[in-house]
């Protein structure tokens, strides 16, 4: 009779611990979901042009008062805008003389100008 009690308590143990992993699983308790990405109009906004930063996986321009960059985000966004682009700023560009840029921020979006 005790060997059908203990049966009967380890099955049903079993069954609560197989109902809580379920749960977990189902509600993605312990594992992270992947965020969704941040809209390109999201990362441009800004109130001034202190807020903006240049962003690209090449060199387009540099030296002589230019920067290089593809893309003016949000300086907090731009983490995500090279996430998303899967690259990384390029390391050294050439000292090649452009026309002079500045960051600006109008209509509260970042440009260059």
């Amino acid at each position: 009779m005790k060997k059908i009690i203990v049966l009967i308590v380890i099955i049903a143990t079993l069954g609560l611990l197989a109902g809580l992993v379920g749960i977990i699983f189902r509600f993605g308790i312990f594992y992270k979901t992947s965020a969704d990405p941040v809209p390109l109009e999201a990362m441009r906004q800004c109130y001034s042009a202190a807020d903006c930063e240049p962003v690209g996986c090449g060199c387009d321009c540099s030296g002589c008062g230019g920067f290089s960059f593809e893309d003016m985000v949000n300086k907090q966004y731009v983490n995500s805008w090279y996430k998303q682009k899967s690259c990384k700023p390029a390391d050294v560009c050439p000292m090649v003389c452009c026309m002079a840029r500045t960051i600006a921020c109008e209509s509260n979006i970042c440009v260059a100008k």
